[in-house]
């Protein structure tokens, strides 16, 4: 996986893209929208012990032309300390893209999309 200029992310058909979020000053909140082309494999669901905070995902990229999803990112917090932390990383690994996700000004839920595209 490269990281575009434009944000997008550059994959190959076959790699496995691995979407690690990881809640700081929140209860875990987040929700993943299903994916454009695919299956969501989940890892490591939110909520369970021993990492309640933190949710991990993976997909296998396949053979069409781009894929996206987004996540909701919902605060039930007003400490400004708050976060979500975003990594994606691809198989192979040769860019990684972190992310700390804020929160916005209420009561709205903070949303980010991600596209994939296909070399």
């Amino acid at each position: 996986m490269r990281i575009k200029l434009n944000g997008d992310f550059l994959v190959k058909p076959g790699e496995v893209i691995t979407v690690t979020v990881k809640a700081s000053g929140t209860e875990y909140l987040a929700s993943f929208s299903g994916l454009s082309f695919g299956n969501w494999v989940v890892v490591s669901p939110p909520n369970v012990p021993p990492n309640p905070d933190t949710e991990v995902r993976k997909f296998t990229v396949l053979s069409v032309p781009a894929n996206s999803f987004d996540i909701q990112f919902t605060f039930n917090t007003g400490d400004n300390s708050a976060r979500y932390h975003v990594t994606i990383v691809g198989n192979p690994a040769e860019d990684t893209f972190q992310e700390d996700v804020l929160p916005p000004p209420p009561p709205l839920p903070e949303g980010r999309d991600y596209t994939f595209v296909t070399n």
